[in-house]
């Protein structure tokens, strides 16, 4: 399928994933990542191939704005009440990611780092076969970045859910993915998202998907 933005086009090789599994997607800036993540959800249409079949997903954005002053155990009850009364939860998710010390405060006032732990906690929480995850180690800091992917590892895995995932830190793409789906072409211009393939993460890989070594 195809998807043209302004100048800009993109084309997705049709693939195969499976449950428990994370899929990572590699590329440079401007490639169509996100593009791709927010064909999935359902917030951008395919302009021609093959249809994107109604999916039950959970998305994490790229960008996190919170729009009202609220309480993180307001948002959380009304976002995912019944997944922070489950033990299995508390335990992969809430607990590592210290959310219990964040209760009190205003969703407006937290710093970047606790922000994307909230909304990552907020993302995992949600009744959904498919979970989406835009830099989900963006703002935080080496130590917090480990325990997020292992966060998302560990609550694939248990939960038998299917993860897609935007990473440019290579250590945690590397660690995360299960399968990658790489993209080639001209950034902002034309590019090819390919199926979701098993890799192994050599120089070359990395040099062409924007990594730095």
């Amino acid at each position: 399928m195809t998807k043209m933005l302004r100048e800009f086009k993109l084309q997705v090789i049709e693939g195969e994933f499976t449950n428990s599994q994370i899929i990572v997607m590699l590329g440079e800036s401007g490639s169509g990542k996100t593009t791709f993540m927010r064909m999935l959800v359902g917030l951008s249409k395919p302009d021609s191939g093959v249809e994107i079949p109604e999916l039950h997903v959970s998305y994490k954005n790229q960008k996190i704005n919170p729009k009202r002053a609220t309480k993180v155990k307001d948002l959380l009850h009304e976002k995912i009440r019944d997944s922070c009364t489950l033990p299995q939860f508390v335990t992969d998710v809430m607990k590592p990611l210290q959310i219990e010390q964040l209760m009190d405060q205003e969703i407006t006032k937290l710093s970047g780092g606790e922000l994307q732990k909230v909304a990552l906690c907020v993302c995992l929480g949600k009744p959904a076969d498919i979970n989406l995850m835009d830099e989900p180690s963006a703002y935080l800091d080496s130590e917090q970045r480990i325990v997020a992917a292992k966060v998302i590892k560990r609550f694939v895995l248990h939960a038998k859910k299917t993860a897609f995932v935007v990473e440019h830190d290579f250590i945690i793409a590397s660690y995360l993915a299960d399968k990658v789906i790489v993209y080639e072409g001209k950034s902002s211009v034309d590019c090819i998202a390919n199926s979701p393939v098993f890799v192994d993460w050599d120089e070359s890989l990395l040099i062409s998907t924007g990594y730095h070594i």
